[in-house]
């Protein structure tokens, strides 16, 4: 087993709170999607038309434990929405964290990132639009390309990782709303523990 793969005994806590508001689910995209085989660019600028951003919101706060400060993203709106201010208040992080990132992960497992983008277009079909949605939101929030985190995305699809979540909404909470958190079991080497938001 590679190195990269082996979970290790230090994990990072993503914890993002979602507050969803609304539907906000666009045009279904599967059929086309399925019909092409993979997304082009023509296609994902037809399917992530870009609504407008007149609604929504997002902060950041930190949740203390004893002497340790846990930083929390707060977002609210659309899945659009979301993913838009999500990646307004994390711009930094995710820009330092993504590219390097990416590349070396494709290195370490011979792929290029057009093979993971390929291996994205394939599964993009049965994802959930709303998926999609958000994903176009923080590439926008960002200032990143698009098919930069779908590749990225694709890459839990080709690694045996050992990564653990949790979602509880509706009755399940105290006041009904979504509250997750996911574990993320990748190496050291990758970097991830440098940005916890």
């Amino acid at each position: 087993m590679h190195s990269h793969c082996r979970p290790r005994p230090v994990s990072i806590l993503l914890f993002v709170l979602a507050l969803q508001g609304g539907a906000g689910v666009a045009d279904d995209k599967s059929a086309t999607l399925r019909a092409n085989g993979q997304t082009t660019s023509a296609t994902q600028r037809v399917l992530f038309a870009r609504p407008a951003l007149d609604k929504g919101s997002g902060h950041r706060t930190t949740v203390k434990s004893g002497d340790t400060a846990y930083p929390v993203v707060v977002v609210q709106g659309t899945p659009y929405q979301m993913g838009y201010h999500l990646g307004g208040l994390t711009r930094d992080e995710i820009q330092r964290f993504v590219p390097p990132v990416l590349e070396g992960i494709a290195k370490s497992l011979d792929v290029t990132q057009s093979e993971l983008q390929e291996v994205w277009s394939r599964t993009a079909a049965f994802a959930d639009d709303r998926v999609e949605q958000e994903l176009a939101g923080l590439a926008d929030g960002a200032g990143l390309p698009l098919a930069m985190l779908q590749a990225l995305h694709a890459v839990p699809l080709l690694m045996p990782y050992s990564c653990s979540s949790i979602a509880a909404w509706g009755q399940a909470t105290e006041d009904g709303h979504l509250y997750q958190t996911r574990n993320l079991d990748w190496s050291l080497e990758i970097g991830a523990h440098e940005f916890p938001v």
